[in-house]
């Protein structure tokens, strides 16, 4: 049922990527010049679904979102939380769409890259059971800890 859900809200929040990546293989008219135009290939919408933060979140979700995504047709991988330490790391060069399926709990040092990621227009869809970003997520010493530990 989880996965059914993500597939739905992933298809509601990415279906404005669809128009921007491209139309079927082919050439058609263009009205205006009066020539043939060939037609732009389709790109997979790329998404990066967040990974776990142990012991604060549980591998099993991402994995199963990355599932979900890739069954649907979408270019999905997960990208690490070490990895947003890198404001880079979440362009829309690389990636469409940011997916977080624990969104209760984020990188707090990750914030400036999810920002550039949605200034630069990328799209974000948010899973979880409490309120989004209400618990951040610090590491150290191998694993990760809560602001209150």
């Amino acid at each position: 049922m989880r996965g059914i859900k993500i597939l739905l809200a992933a298809v509601c929040v990415f279906s404005s990527l669809s128009g921007a990546m491209g139309q079927a293989i082919g050439k058609v008219e263009d009205p205006k010049k009066k020539a043939i135009v060939p037609k732009v290939a389709p790109r997979p919408i790329r998404v990066a679904v967040l990974g776990a933060m142990a012991p604060l979140t549980d591998s099993a979700e991402a994995d199963s979102t990355v599932g979900t995504l890739k069954a649907a047709g979408f270019e999905a991988s997960i990208i690490e939380p070490a990895q947003l330490a890198d404001v880079a790391a979440l362009s829309v060069e690389r990636y469409d769409a940011v997916v977080i399926p624990h969104a209760e709990t984020f990188p707090a040092f990750g914030m400036r890259a999810l920002l550039a990621h949605l200034q630069a227009h990328g799209k974000l869809l948010l899973i979880g059971h409490g309120a989004p970003f209400s618990g951040w997520a610090y590491s150290g010493a191998g694993h990760w800890n809560s602001r209150a530990e």
